[in-house]
């Protein structure tokens, strides 16, 4: 499941977060990217630890080039 830069205005991101645990398969692959501000990188990183089954894969700033590494 790809999720590119939409994130960001959903009113509820844990539960978005749960929406995408019942759709996955186990051991699929969850692709986020989207813009945040710093201040709310702690917030957004709760989110994802309480969220059951998520593992951070790679975090940091994305480049138009980098985004050719996960094919």
């Amino acid at each position: 499941m790809i999720n590119i830069e939409s994130a960001a205005l959903y009113p509820h991101f844990d539960r978005s977060l749960s929406g995408v645990g019942r759709v996955l398969r186990p051991g699929g692959t969850f692709l986020y990217a989207d813009t945040r501000w710093r201040s709310e990188l702690a917030r957004w990183e709760s989110a994802l630890a309480r969220a059951q089954g998520y593992g951070l894969c790679r975090g940091g700033k994305s480049t138009p080039t980098s985004c050719g590494e996960w094919n």
